[in-house]
């Protein structure tokens, strides 16, 4: 997210590869990349991947819904913006590309008080596929991972 951020753009690349032949067929290998991009209150994040053609794997990512992915590329983005000093609000779409072509969107707020370590987070995310369409609505709290501000960030813009 925008917590943090410098009023300058920042920009962080990552890419992966990765073998996963424990738990795919023979060789389930890909690759992937996230891009992340911070202007002041601004934050847009992207993720995408490329599995091989040998990669295939069953897995819970929405609460007991079951999603197999296989030689495919899902990718996500979010976009982010700050309100106020402790505040955020976002919205974000991802797609699973696997064989049920699910697809999720989803908006979130999360807030942290005083700027400590404490973060209060809501989501909503509205998940679409050709045999499941349903909501999942999350509350939580997040105690201590990434709450500081960085300490090279300089300024904070509202």
């Amino acid at each position: 997210g925008s917590r943090g951020a410098p009023d300058h753009l920042r920009v962080l690349l990552g890419v992966s590869w990765f073998l996963d032949a424990a738990l795919s067929n023979s060789d389930g290998n890909g690759w992937g990349a996230d891009l992340a991009l911070t202007f002041g209150p601004y934050a847009l994040h992207g993720e995408f991947a490329d599995f091989g053609e040998e990669f295939a794997r069953e897995i819970d990512v929405f609460n007991g819904h079951r999603i197999t992915l296989q030689d495919g590329q899902p990718l996500s983005v979010t976009f982010s913006r700050r309100v106020a000093r402790d505040g955020e609000v976002a919205l974000r779409f991802q797609r699973a590309d696997d064989v049920d072509t699910t697809e999720a969107f989803g908006v979130g707020a999360n807030w942290s008080p005083g700027g400590g370590p404490a973060r209060f987070v809501a989501d909503l995310e509205l998940v679409d596929g050709d045999t499941r369409d349903f909501s999942l609505f999350s509350l939580g709290i997040v105690l201590g991972s990434s709450g500081l501000a960085r300490p090279f960030a300089g300024d904070v813009v509202e």
